[in-house]
C-alpha cells in the first residue's frame, strides 16, 4: 500500500513545481521573461511630425489671427512652434490699413517666414478756391514738410491719413491759410475764399517827388529768443511814393538766429499790417506796428514756432492809408494818430 501511494504522489508534486514557474505569488498566470512561443515584445510609438510657423508684420504693432484665434506677436514678430501641419487661415490687420488674409500650408520640419505689409488706407482731398489761377502749397502739419505745389486748383490728391496745412495766395489777394484733417477711405473737401487787396488808385502824371527823409537801403533785422517764442524787430523805410501795396518776406533759422532771406521794406508812410503764416509759425502778435511813434518804419512781431529745429517762414503786408500828398503834413498830427489806432495788432482771419 505504501509503494502505490508513492507513485501516485511523485507526478502530482512534479507538476505543481512545473506549473508554479507560470503563477505569481497569488496564483495568477504570469508571461515569462523573454517571451514564449505565441508572445511579442510591447514597443513606444513614434511621436507625430510637427510644424512651425514664422510670421514678420508691417507696421509691428498689426493683430495677427491664425484659424480665427488672436495670436501673441512680439515686435511684429509671430514664431510658433508644435502645430500640427496642415492648412491654416492667417489674418493680419490694423486700423487704417488694409487687411490681409492668406491661406498657408505648414509641413513637418520646416519654418519658412512669412512676411506681410499692410497697406496704409489713404484719402483724398480736393481744393477749389473761388478765384481762379491761384497758387496752393500742400503740407505737413505735424512735419512742416511740403507735400506739393500746385496751380488753379488740387483734385483727388490721396493722402496718409493726419492733419495738413493749405496755403492759398494769388497776387492783388490776401493769403488764405485752412488746416484740415484727412482720414482714411474718405474725400476732403474745401473752398478757401480769397479777398481781393484794394486796387491802388489811378496813376497820375505828376513830378517825381523826394521824400522828407534819407530813404534806407535794406530793411534790417533783429532776433532775440523770449522763452518758446521769437521776437523779430524790422526796420528800414524806403520812401516809395509809387507803390500803395507790398510785403515784406521773411525766413529765420531758428537753430542759431540767423536770417536767411529777407526781401520787401515798407514805405515809411502811414500803413497798415498784417501776416501770413507761410512755414513753421504756431502763433503771434504784433508787439509794435509801424506808426507815429516810429515814423512808420518799424515792426516788431512775436512768433511762437511750432518747432524749435525748424526754419521760421513768415511775409509781412502792407498797405498804404494816405495818398502821398497827406503824407507831406506832419506825422504827428492827430490824422495820423487815428492812422495809428487802425493798425491791425492782431492774427489773419482764416476761412
Amino acid at each position: 500500500m505504501i509503494r502505490v501511494s508513492l507513485r501516485l504522489i511523485t507526478p502530482l508534486l512534479l507538476l505543481c513545481v512545473s506549473g508554479s514557474g507560470f503563477q505569481d505569488k497569488g496564483g495568477r498566470e504570469t508571461t515569462p521573461k523573454g517571451g514564449g512561443p505565441g508572445h511579442s515584445v510591447s514597443r513606444t510609438p513614434k511621436p507625430k511630425p510637427k510644424a512651425s510657423l514664422l510670421v514678420n508684420v508691417t507696421p509691428s504693432d498689426s493683430t495677427i489671427i491664425l484659424n480665427d484665434e488672436i495670436q501673441r506677436g512680439e515686435n511684429g514678430t509671430l514664431d510658433r512652434t508644435g502645430l500640427a501641419p496642415g492648412i491654416y487661415r492667417l489674418v493680419v490687420q490694423r486700423e487704417g490699413y488694409e487687411s490681409q488674409a492668406l491661406q498657408i500650408s505648414l509641413t513637418p520640419d520646416t519654418n519658412t517666414p512669412f512676411n506681410v505689409v499692410l497697406k496704409l488706407i489713404t484719402g483724398d482731398l480736393n481744393i477749389e478756391p473761388s478765384v481762379s489761377g491761384c497758387q496752393i502749397r500742400v503740407l505737413d502739419a505735424e512735419t512742416n514738410a511740403l507735400v506739393g505745389t500746385y496751380s488753379g486748383q488740387v483734385r483727388n490728391l490721396e493722402l496718409p491719413p493726419g492733419r495738413y496745412q493749405i496755403l492759398v495766395s494769388k497776387e492783388g489777394y490776401r493769403a488764405v491759410v485752412r488746416d484740415v484733417s484727412v482720414k482714411p477711405a474718405s474725400t476732403t473737401n474745401i473752398e478757401p475764399t480769397l479777398e481781393q487787396l484794394p486796387k491802388p488808385p489811378p496813376s497820375i502824371a505828376r513830378k517825381k517827388e523826394e521824400p522828407r527823409f534819407r530813404p534806407d537801403a535794406v530793411t534790417q533785422v533783429q532776433i532775440s529768443v523770449d522763452g518758446k517764442f521769437t521776437v523779430v524787430v524790422m526796420n528800414g523805410r524806403s520812401g516809395d511814393t509809387t507803390n500803395t501795396v507790398g510785403t515784406i518776406d521773411v525766413r529765420l533759422s531758428t537753430g542759431d538766429g540767423v536770417v536767411t532771406y529777407v526781401s520787401g521794406m515798407l514805405t515809411g508812410y502811414p500803413c497798415q499790417v498784417d501776416l501770413a503764416r507761410l512755414e513753421n509759425v504756431a502763433e503771434y502778435s504784433f508787439i509794435e506796428p509801424p506808426g507815429v511813434a516810429n515814423q512808420w518804419a518799424r515792426i516788431v512781431v512775436r512768433i511762437r514756432p511750432k518747432s524749435s529745429k525748424r526754419p521760421i517762414h513768415f511775409a509781412i503786408t502792407w498797405k498804404n492809408l494816405n495818398s502821398v500828398r497827406a503824407s507831406k503834413t506832419s506825422l504827428h498830427s492827430e490824422s495820423d494818430r487815428s492812422l495809428l489806432m487802425q493798425t491791425s495788432v492782431s492774427g489773419p482771419t482764416f476761412n
